[in-house]
């Protein structure tokens, strides 16, 4: 399948008339990173990314080296710095599985924007997404527990990747590395398996083919608004 029929299958450009996504077509390349792969480092300035295929997080690093996810997005989902007034990067992209990304200039991008009210809208409300994401990260570090920080990353995970399975169980439908779960968290390796192994014999969780499962999930809730 070619570049311009995957364009057509992300959401961002689905109002958009033949002509704009020929010019979007041809001025955007279409790469393949394998799972792990580095797409950006920090301060990366010139391009936008869209997510064809696979799954990618953002993080940040700080001064002392320690990595905080807060992010991770799935297919048709744009990422990069989108501020129009802000051309300094602050965050970092990586794939945690293969993936298939669009690239285009940033620059370009922009000013083709400017002609669509539509997609700028579409852009801010992302834009905003990203920042209540890493608003969120802050939060939970600085007023919540570990424990209390590991359901609220099970609630927002399920929120985007969630599936409800028989039981009343609910699966996260993404894989997971144990240092995945340690970056989301803002935890070392040693509390992360001291906070999943309690959750496992409390019978709120089942970690299966780095997949989570909640097996309470209104308890979690509960549990987090405590």
């Amino acid at each position: 399948m070619d570049k311009l029929w995957y364009l057509k299958k992300i959401d961002l450009f689905e109002a958009m008339e033949s002509k704009e996504m020929d010019f979007i077509n041809s001025h955007s390349t279409m790469k393949n990173f394998n799972k792990n792969e580095i797409i950006y480092e920090i301060n990366e300035t010139e391009n936008i990314y869209l997510i064809k295929k696979g799954k990618v997080k953002l993080y940040k690093i700080s001064e002392q080296g320690k990595e905080f996810t807060y992010s991770i997005l799935k297919e048709n989902e744009l990422f990069g710095n989108l501020d129009i007034k802000n051309n300094t990067g602050s965050e970092n992209a990586q794939s945690i599985s293969d993936c298939m990304v669009c690239v285009i200039n940033k620059n370009i991008f922009l000013d083709f924007m400017k002609r669509k009210p539509h997609l700028i809208l579409k852009i801010n409300q992302m834009m905003g997404l990203r920042k209540y994401e890493m608003e969120m990260l802050l939060e939970d570090i600085v007023f919540k527990n570990v424990e209390q920080r590991f359901y609220s990353i099970l609630l927002r995970l399920y929120e985007k990747f969630g599936i409800d399975m028989e039981n009343n169980q609910k699966k996260i439908d993404i894989k997971l590395t144990h240092y995945d779960i340690s970056t989301l968290l803002g935890a070392t390796r040693e509390v992360r398996s001291i906070i999943i192994s309690k959750l496992k014999k409390e019978n709120l969780i089942i970690c299966k083919n780095k997949n989570i499962i909640i097996k309470n999930y209104e308890f979690i809730k509960q549990k987090l608004n405590m």
